[in-house]
C-alpha cells in the first residue's frame, strides 16, 4: 500500500509500470496511470501530465533564467527610456527624446558641432538650470540645488564629461551607455546611479519612474558586505517599473514574475540574511 503522490489517497501500488521513463521515476503501476491526468500550466496554460509537472516548470524556469535583457536604455544616466535603434539609432546611444536637441542636419564628418551642442548643453544646465522643479540631474544647477554655477566653473566641472564623449565619438565605439555606480557615491547618487557623461535633464514621468526604480530596487536588491548591488540589473526593474504603469505594488509583483531571478553570491546570501 501507498500514499498516491499524485492522487494523496491510499491505495495499492500494483506492479512496477512498463514504462521506461515511469520506472526510472521509481512509479508503480496506480501512480503511473493516475500521474497520466493533466492539469493546466499556470504560465504557459498548457495541459501537463501530473507526473510530468516537475520538469515541465524546470522548462520554464531554465526559459525565464535566460532571457536576454527587456531593452537597451538610453545613454543619458536620468533616463529610464529605450535607446533609439535601427534607423533612428543615434550616435550617442541616448533615445529619441533625449537626442532631439543634438540633432542637425549639417555635414559633420569629425562630430565637431555635434560635441559642441553636447557641451552647450552640459554648460547650460550648470549655469541656468532648466527650471524644472522635478529635476534630480545630478549635473543641473536645478537639480542640485546648489545655485547657478560661473561659466569659468562650470567649464570646469563639464570638461571630464566632454572628453569622454570625444574620445568615444573618435573611436566609433558604442559606449556612451553608463555604467552603475555604487550607492553614495558622486554626489546625488541612488540605489541604481548609472554613471555616463551625458547626465541631461529628463521630463516629470522620466523623473518620477527613475525614483520608482530606486524604491523596487531598495526593496528586491540584495546587497552584499561591501554594499555593492548584486541581483537585478537595471534593465528589468525599469521594465517592472514601466509595465506596471508606474505603481510600486505591481512592478514589483511583474519583476518576481517575469525577470530571471538573481544569481546570489555566498556573500551576498550572508548579508541579505
Amino acid at each position: 500500500m501507498i500514499i498516491c503522490r499524485y492522487c494523496h489517497t491510499l491505495t495499492p501500488q500494483g506492479p512496477p509500470s512498463e514504462d521506461l521513463r515511469d520506472k526510472l521515476s521509481g512509479l508503480h503501476e496506480h501512480e503511473s496511470y493516475c500521474g497520466n491526468r493533466t492539469i493546466p500550466c499556470t504560465q504557459c496554460q498548457k495541459n501537463v501530465k501530473l507526473k510530468e509537472v516537475a520538469t515541465h516548470m524546470r522548462w520554464h524556469h531554465i526559459q525565464r533564467q535566460n532571457q536576454p535583457l527587456p531593452l537597451q536604455l538610453c545613454a543619458n544616466p536620468n533616463c529610464l527610456r529605450p535607446r533609439a535603434l535601427g534607423a533612428s539609432a543615434n550616435l550617442l546611444d541616448l533615445c529619441a527624446l533625449c537626442f532631439g536637441p543634438f540633432w542637425s542636419s549639417a555635414h559633420d564628418p569629425d562630430h565637431r558641432k555635434l560635441i559642441q551642442r553636447v557641451a552647450e548643453a552640459l554648460h547650460r544646465q550648470l549655469t541656468h538650470g532648466c527650471g524644472n522643479s522635478w529635476c534630480q540631474n545630478p549635473m543641473c544647477a536645478t537639480g542640485t540645488n546648489s545655485g547657478p554655477m560661473d561659466p569659468t566653473t562650470a567649464a570646469v566641472r563639464i570638461r571630464p564629461n566632454v572628453e569622454q564623449v570625444v574620445q568615444l565619438l573618435h573611436r566609433g565605439g558604442p559606449a556612451l551607455a553608463p555604467a552603475r555606480n555604487r550607492p553614495g557615491e558622486g554626489g546625488k547618487q541612488s540605489l541604481c546611479a548609472r554613471d555616463g557623461p551625458l547626465q541631461l535633464c529628463v521630463d516629470e514621468t522620466t523623473t518620477r519612474q527613475v525614483l520608482l526604480v530606486n524604491a523596487l530596487a531598495a526593496e528586491v536588491q540584495p546587497r552584499s558586505s561591501d554594499q555593492s548591488l548584486t541581483g537585478y540589473p537595471i534593465e528589468w526593474l525599469a521594465k517592472a517599473v514601466i509595465s506596471a504603469g508606474s505603481d510600486l505594488v505591481s512592478a514589483k509583483r511583474w519583476l518576481l514574475m517575469h525577470a530571471p531571478k538573481p544569481v546570489l553570491t555566498n556573500e551576498a546570501l550572508g548579508a541579505s540574511s
